[in-house]
């Protein structure tokens, strides 16, 4: 048969077995008289082989190892008789299975978070990589909030984004958020936390010392009779219950931890972070 004709018969093109053939996948028969290379069966049957492999993930450059070491030369049955080809075969496969599966969780994720975001523009809400509820109260709360706690919210929310998207967001943090963006006696207590916060920033720490251990010392009296979301901030682990929501399991990247000075840049604000943070591991549960 001639080359269109095998292509068509394995669902391929001639430019496709011409690239075979360039590969030294496929073999060239030699041109007959009238100056037609004239293709066997044999060949329809390891071009179909060929392209049955490439169909199911597996590498052109793989392929012909794995039909080496599969088949014997004529591409008809197996020889079984080299037991380090087929263990070479079988480690080629072993390490697609494993990629694929790889690329079949990835997908997986992939799909739900475009679902998510799907329903999200459905619904109006923006797009983000917090929960629904959450991401509602937040809504909420900036619309009750102008100036001086508006800046300063927005900036609390793509910190929290941040930390989410690299899946180091513990979900006692939420949780406490949900709570306390819920309610909206604490939301305004909230909102005027942030806007203390937000008249620290650009001031001297010496200056307003009264002032950072003022606001340290009302947002503790919020999260110390907490010991989960005392855990999650790394205060002690009294249930040991402390846990991220998607954060990096042994053999994954080291999550993303960054340092005060990045999450803080602020002087001012840096030390009423500091300030919190002793003052819980002193008033928390031993």
């Amino acid at each position: 048969m001639r080359i269109g004709h095998l292509a068509a018969a394995a669902n391929t093109t001639p430019r496709a077995v011409r690239h075979y053939h360039r590969l030294g996948l496929l073999s060239e028969p030699p041109r007959r008289a009238n100056g037609y290379r004239d293709y066997t069966m044999a060949d329809l049957a390891r071009l179909m082989r060929i392209r049955w492999l490439a169909d199911s993930g597996v590498p052109l450059g793989a392929i012909a190892a794995i039909l080496a070491g599969a088949q014997d030369d004529s591409g008809g049955g197996r020889t079984g008789d080299d037991p380090e080809a087929r263990a070479d075969v079988r480690d080629d496969l072993a390490d697609l299975v494993a990629r694929s599966a790889e690329q079949v969780d990835i997908a997986r994720r992939r799909h739900e978070r475009l679902v998510r975001m799907l329903d999200a523009a459905d619904r109006g809400r923006p797009l983000s990589p917090l929960p629904p509820e959450l991401v509602d109260l937040i809504a909420i709360a900036e619309r009750e909030c102008d100036g001086a706690e508006l800046r300063a919210l927005r900036r609390e929310r793509d910190l929290v984004e941040v930390f989410a998207l690299a899946g180091t967001l513990p979900d006692p943090i939420v949780d406490w958020s949900v709570r306390v963006l819920g309610d909206a006696g604490m939301r305004r207590a909230y909102r005027m936390l942030m806007r203390d916060w937000d008249r620290l920033e650009g001031r001297e720490p010496g200056e307003v010392d009264q002032q950072i251990t003022d606001l340290a010392t009302r947002i503790s009296t919020w999260i110390i009779d907490d010991p989960i979301l005392l855990s999650a901030m790394g205060i002690g682990d009294p249930i040991g219950t402390a846990t991220g929501g998607d954060g990096a399991a042994d053999g994954d990247p080291p999550a993303f931890v960054p340092t005060a000075a990045q999450v803080f840049p602020d002087p001012a604000q840096r030390a009423v972070v500091e300030r919190l943070a002793a003052q819980l591991r002193e008033r928390a549960p031993s």
